[in-house]
Formats: structure tokens, sequence, C-alpha cells
């Protein structure tokens, strides 16, 4: 969980300096599909849910939040 919230705070460092930088949405992208997989309580099909949404999201600030999401389910 730590290592999701480091990597949501690194997305929102991103997003705050650039926040219209495609670049940084694909790097807030690659790092929240990467955290996702570390999330050993979710099944794969909702992993893949997950990284539909996370491929389909436009801001960063959505990708941040679909992480969120995903750890608070995994979390449960």
């Amino acid at each position: 969980v730590e290592e999701v919230e480091s990597l949501i705070e690194e997305a929102t460092a991103i997003n705050d300096e650039t926040a219209s930088d495609a670049t940084a949405l694909e790097q807030a992208k690659a790092d929240a599909k990467e955290a996702l997989e570390k999330l050993s309580h979710l099944t794969e099909t909702e992993k893949e849910v997950f990284r539909r949404d996370i491929d389909d999201a436009i801001r960063v600030e959505e990708v941040e939040s679909l992480i969120e999401e995903a750890t608070a389910i995994n979390d449960e």
C-alpha cells in the first residue's frame, strides 16, 4: 500500500509540473498499471477492468482516482 501511495504522489507531482503534457499522462498510466499488478487481493477480472479504465483515462487525476479505488477494493 505504501508503494501505491508513493506512486500516486509521484503521479500527482508529475501532473502539477506539466498538466497538459501527454508524456506525464502516459507515465502515470504506466505507474498505475505497475501498482495494480502488486495488488494481490484483486481478481484477474478486476485488474483487467482497471487496466482498461486506466488506458481510457484522459487526465492524470483520473488515473490516480482509479488506482486509489483499486487499492481500496484490494484492502477490503
